[in-house]
């Protein structure tokens, strides 16, 4: 019972960090829809953030695209990376893509 009770535990801690993470990225992804098309940087940007005793590190990449159907594009990924408690990294990733129009 002991085994399974440490087993549940740390799953639970990996899926609530992953959970937090999917929010930081999804966050970051809800602002961009706040900017004008000409205003999404193809530059990026990386950050920190802490939530939950947790450090995440995120960065924000925009690639450009053209789209048979629309035109030009541009496409966002926002990664965000932290580290488990047995400090092996973890990830996720989210993307979008937005038109001009």
């Amino acid at each position: 019972m002991i085994k399974m009770q440490s087993y549940y535990e740390r799953q639970g801690e990996t899926a609530t960090k992953g959970l937090i993470a999917i929010q930081v990225a999804e966050n970051l992804l809800e602002q961009i829809k706040t900017y004008s098309y000409a205003d999404i940087s193809l530059s990026g940007g990386s950050g920190t953030i802490s939530r939950g005793g947790t450090t995440f590190n995120w960065q924000q990449i925009v690639r450009s695209k053209t789209l048979a159907t629309a035109g030009d594009a541009k496409q966002v990924e926002v990664t965000v990376s932290w580290n488990d408690r047995w400090q092996q990294p973890q990830t996720i990733s989210l993307v979008t893509l937005r038109t001009q129009y």
